[in-house]
């Protein structure tokens, strides 16, 4: 398990405070939308290779579709069991008391109620997550792939939704979501890893003075998340995991290249296959038609025959008629 010690804690927190956001909410169908889009991106992004599959595979079997927030924060809290039962740790499964307790007490660490989520924008570990999928998007920082660029955008454009203080009602009687979606149309640019991080720095911008906080440069909070994610105890993980990642995308490729030399060899042997065949019903049809053609050769010698033996039955019957009747008159 690659990324425990550190972004697995940061990705579940942010998670749970994000369905804990709209947990008296109805969902908006928009609302519903972006976070099944997060739920999906989150997971494909995953660090740890094993938990990417794992989650991808757990939201196949649970659809991420709400309509409620209290189905959303139901679902985390099941998904989160989920996990733990994967990594048979039995102790970290817990009741939905028990859940909720735990994340009452870690947000009233941090000084906020479970029911102030709008008051998070100071949580590090929330930016982080957003920060941290900028570093692992692609294994070619300086040319991601069309690919890996759609699945970063569709994330953090779902994240103005997910986001905990998402709802957050600003100065001009704005959610907080609609200030980073009205930059994010016009600003988003993930097409390097730099500046993917540079895009992330910019949504905490565009509503820092907001929450009266300070704007950041891209070096300081690239310094914030170093500090989080590169320290001692961490760096070696982080570097792992994007050998990893570098190394389960070397095997994805040859997978693929196995699987297309599989189907084109499936293909040619299709074809093989359909002219073969082609040619076999051609024989068995002229074959049938030969021996339809030899029955109807038959039938009509038969219907010869018979009209041959009835012509001869009848003459004699008329010569017989004939004979008799002429003996009558002598």
């Amino acid at each position: 398990m690659v990324w425990s010690d550190f972004w697995g804690y940061w990705n579940w927190l942010y998670k749970h405070a994000s369905a804990r956001a709209y947990y008296y909410q109805v969902l908006t169908e928009e609302e519903s939308v972006q976070i099944e889009m997060f739920e999906v991106s989150n997971c494909q992004l995953l660090g740890c290779p094993g938990c990417r599959y794992h989650a991808m595979k757990y939201i196949i079997d649970h659809k991420p579709k709400f309509t409620t927030g209290k189905e959303y924060w139901k679902y985390e809290f099941d998904f989160h069991n989920a996990v733990n039962q994967t990594k048979q740790n039995p102790s970290m499964v817990l009741t939905m008391e028990e859940a909720e307790e735990s994340f009452k007490n870690r947000m009233m660490d941090r000084g906020v109620g479970i029911d102030e989520m709008e008051k998070t924008f100071l949580f590090q570990d929330f930016w982080n997550v957003l920060l941290f999928a900028c570093t692992y998007f692609t294994i070619t920082p300086d040319a991601p792939k069309e690919m890996e660029q759609d699945i970063l955008k569709r994330f953090l454009f779902s994240a103005c939704y997910t986001l905990p203080f998402n709802r957050y009602i600003c100065n001009d009687n704005r959610m907080a979501r609609y200030h980073l979606i009205d930059f994010l149309q016009t600003n988003m640019n993930v097409s390097t890893q730099e500046k993917a991080m540079i895009t992330v720095t910019n949504m905490y911008n565009v509503l820092a003075l907001e929450f009266n906080q300070p704007i950041r440069t891209y070096a300081e909070n690239k310094a914030i998340f170093d500090l989080h994610a590169n320290d001692g105890k961490n760096y070696p993980l982080f570097v792992r995991a994007q050998e990893v990642h570098a190394e389960d995308q070397l095997k994805l490729i040859a997978l693929q290249k196995e699987l297309h030399g599989k189907l084109h060899e499936k293909k040619n042997n299709d074809t093989i296959n359909t002219v073969t065949n082609d040619t076999y019903w051609q024989n068995v049809s002229i074959a049938l038609s030969i021996v339809l053609g030899f029955v109807l050769l038959l039938n009509l010698l038969y219907l010869v025959k018979m009209v041959w033996k009835f012509k001869w039955k009848f003459n004699k019957h008329i010569e017989n008629h004939t004979n008799v009747n002429g003996s009558s008159s002598v």
